[in-house]
């Protein structure tokens, strides 16, 4: 338990209410999302991250580097571009 210190020195006790448990992420194969990035003509140049949501599949097309999120049901959404210094 946490306590708040107000501004006359004494504490009063917080208690936060317990964050309900998160499910586990349904089972989707990785290798779907780096096809996906096949199909679309960039290079896979990593290992996919799952997310809540979609995958993040670093991948390079005509000398650029992009993070691409694909969706959990094989879907191209959106390619970042990604600065490199």
């Amino acid at each position: 338990m946490r306590s708040l210190t107000r501004g006359d020195g004494t504490a009063r006790p917080i208690a936060w209410p317990a964050k309900p448990e998160q499910p586990d992420h349904a089972p989707v194969d990785p290798e779907a999302a780096l096809a996906t990035a096949r199909e679309a003509g960039y290079t896979p140049i990593g290992e996919a991250k799952r997310k809540p949501k979609h995958f993040e599949v670093p991948a390079s097309r005509d000398g650029a580097v992009f993070t691409l999120h694909i969706d959990l049901g094989g879907a191209l959404r959106k390619a970042e571009p990604i600065r490199v210094a």
